[in-house]
């Protein structure tokens, strides 16, 4: 797989998905642009500059859906804050932890019933996406704000009667970045020569246009920092390898009956790597619905639960160095679960994000 990662600037508001709010006249955005959605502006774009739905490229990377595009989760507006190959947002893990009192005090790693090592406050879980700045981690969220309007009565074509709302839109100006998996057998630079796409609801009301930058990543998802580096060089005393698979984008599974499953399974992973003993250690199960809008026919998709993006699971391998190595590589390139093409099941390996240590909470 050739991996890119892709940064999009809104150069207008964007509304990404509609979550409903506890007030009936609120509907709030989702804090990331969707990959499913980028992947069909992105077949859009490619057939408005002459592509035929029949060639060979658009066939296998759109129809057969061998093209994925992750989340594109909010970035740093300045980019002066974070190390030049550091420029990456990532879904925050759900281990991750931050201060109640005062977010900026950092975030940290550990147990909830840990405390802030600056303030000995409370912790709760953090939230957004996370960044790797240059002294530390940094939690990034989206900026927002809300748009109020009328609806409108489809049958006499006149705003409703005492029916206004509120929508919150992204504002424009935000950055957002996400991974991008193409098959090595299809030309990139047909890909990366689309720079600029409309995403998102509301199109021809002045929402949704973002341009776009491609970066090449030769070595996988860290150029600097590959697989190779990320594994434990050597096994534990019983012969073990460790590791941790952090969620991108939700994974999604479905049991025999195609009924929604929600613990990740050995079966799962000896696809990847059949000689090899794997182990699935206990993690925290968030879940997470999905759902959107199906343009070409005008419908709800159908909603399906999925393992939230962010989830941390973490195993033991027992086998070969080498072997531990090309199956994890595998797991990388090809994901986990169902819906590749819509971006789902986008895993990566011992990202290199590094946290400091809760405090320890004192018996009492």
């Amino acid at each position: 797989m050739r991996w890119f990662y892709v940064r999009a600037r809104a150069r207008q508001p964007l509304i990404t998905g509609d979550r409903v709010s506890g007030s009936g006249n609120l509907l709030l955005s989702v804090p990331w642009i969707g990959g499913e959605s980028m992947r069909g502006a992105l077949a859009g774009a490619l057939l408005a500059r002459g592509m035929r739905e029949d060639d060979p490229w658009f066939q296998e990377a759109i129809v057969q859906e061998r093209l994925s595009i992750g989340r594109l989760y909010p970035m740093l507006e300045d980019a002066g804050n974070v190390e030049p190959d550091r420029d990456m947002a990532l879904a925050m893990p759900a281990t991750v932890l931050v201060c109640k009192r005062d977010a900026s005090h950092g975030l940290f790693s550990g147990n909830r019933r840990g405390t802030c090592p600056k303030c000995g406050g409370k912790l709760k879980t953090a939230e957004g996406a996370v960044v790797q700045g240059k002294d530390r981690p940094l939690a990034v969220k989206p900026k927002t704000y809300l748009r109020t309007g009328s609806a409108v009565d489809s049958m006499r074509e006149s705003v409703s009667e005492g029916n206004l709302y509120s929508r919150q839109v992204l504002a424009e100006g935000s950055r957002f970045g996400g991974f991008v998996r193409l098959p090595r057998s299809l030309d990139p630079a047909r890909l990366t020569a689309v720079d600029d796409l409309r995403v998102g609801t509301a199109k021809r009301s002045g929402f949704g246009r973002v341009s776009l930058t491609w970066e090449p990543l030769p070595h996988g998802p860290f150029s600097d920092n590959p697989l190779a580096k990320r594994l434990p060089e050597q096994p534990d005393a019983q012969g073990r390898y460790h590791v941790a698979l952090h969620l991108q984008t939700p994974l999604v599974l479905t049991d025999p009956l195609l009924n929604p499953r929600f613990d990740l399974a050995v079966d799962d992973l000896r696809v990847h790597g059949p000689d090899l003993h794997w182990g699935i250690e206990g993690y925290a199960r968030r879940t997470e619905l999905l759902g959107g809008w199906a343009t070409l026919i005008n419908r709800p998709k159908l909603h399906r639960p999925a393992l939230a993006a962010g989830t941390v699971i973490p195993l033991s391998i027992r086998g070969a160095r080498k072997a531990v190595r090309a199956a994890l590589q595998s797991i990388e390139d090809h994901g986990l679960g169902e819906g590749f093409g819509a971006g789902h099941g986008l895993v990566l390996v011992n990202p290199p994000l590094s946290f400091p240590h809760a405090k320890e909470a004192t018996p009492s």
